[in-house]
């Protein structure tokens, strides 16, 4: 699935994919990607930014309180990166790595 804009991975159309590609060349607003809660240990999500807009910040955010990204509030997924997010215990676990398409 290609993200442009926010989107709420609660809702059963942007949930259903394994890896997401996150392009904000065009976009005029920051995007908040909200991360799925109610979900098992084990849950696995890909992320790809692809694009080089650097005024544009990208932020993963829990749907729930309770739930951490790393232990903390939110994860800002910064350009030219890609992350794979493991759910464990109320933890979203998300290592960052850079990567050069350029």
């Amino acid at each position: 699935m290609i993200v442009s804009s926010s989107v709420d991975m609660n809702k059963d159309e942007n949930g259903n994919y394994n890896l997401y590609i996150v392009d904000a060349t065009s976009s005029k607003e920051d995007i908040n990607i909200t991360l799925p809660s109610g979900v098992s240990d084990g849950l696995t999500y890909g992320f790809i930014r692809i694009d080089s807009n650097e005024s544009i910040r990208v932020t993963f955010i829990p749907s729930n309180r309770e739930i951490t990204i790393n232990n903390s509030e939110s994860l800002v997924f910064t350009i030219d990166s890609k992350v794979q997010l493991v759910f464990s215990v109320k933890n979203w676990i998300a290592p960052i790595v850079t990567v050069s398409y350029r």
